[in-house]
């Protein structure tokens, strides 16, 4: 498969989006707090000890990017955010960079880096202000 330079523009930011994804779960590997039971994915239960489930493999997420649902990976990461993310981060800039990254339709991710330092920026800009 050839992609030309919007395309690699689009998977470096779709990969820049779960890198940040990453990052905030501490380096805990995304796919691993996700299951599948009875077909439906979901999310691994940290807080319970007791529970083994078996967490989804890379080529099991790789193929929930192939669904119809062009939101479903962003909405796994922001619930997974909900429960993991460290407590001094604003989680709602996180999740406006997610949105923004993590589309499963390369033409509703951020067109380019300098969108995402924009978004970042304006958010700093209202968070000073309501502080």
């Amino acid at each position: 498969m050839h992609l030309d330079a919007a395309g690699l523009r689009q998977l470096d930011i779709y990969s820049f989006g779960i890198l940040v994804w990453r990052v905030m779960l501490n380096g805990v590997v995304p796919w691993e707090l996700l299951t599948k039971t009875d077909g439906e994915v979901g999310i691994v239960d940290t807080a319970r000890s007791d529970l083994t489930v078996a967490s989804l493999t890379k080529e099991e997420f790789d193929s929930l990017k192939k669904t119809g649902q062009s939101d479903m990976i962003y909405g796994l990461a922001r619930r997974t955010l909900q429960n993991c993310s460290p407590g001094d981060v604003d989680l709602q800039i996180v999740c406006d960079v997610l949105c923004q990254t993590l589309h499963r339709e390369p033409s509703l991710r951020a067109e380019t880096f300098g969108s995402i330092i924009s978004l970042l920026q304006n958010n700093s800009a209202s968070s000073e202000k309501t502080q």
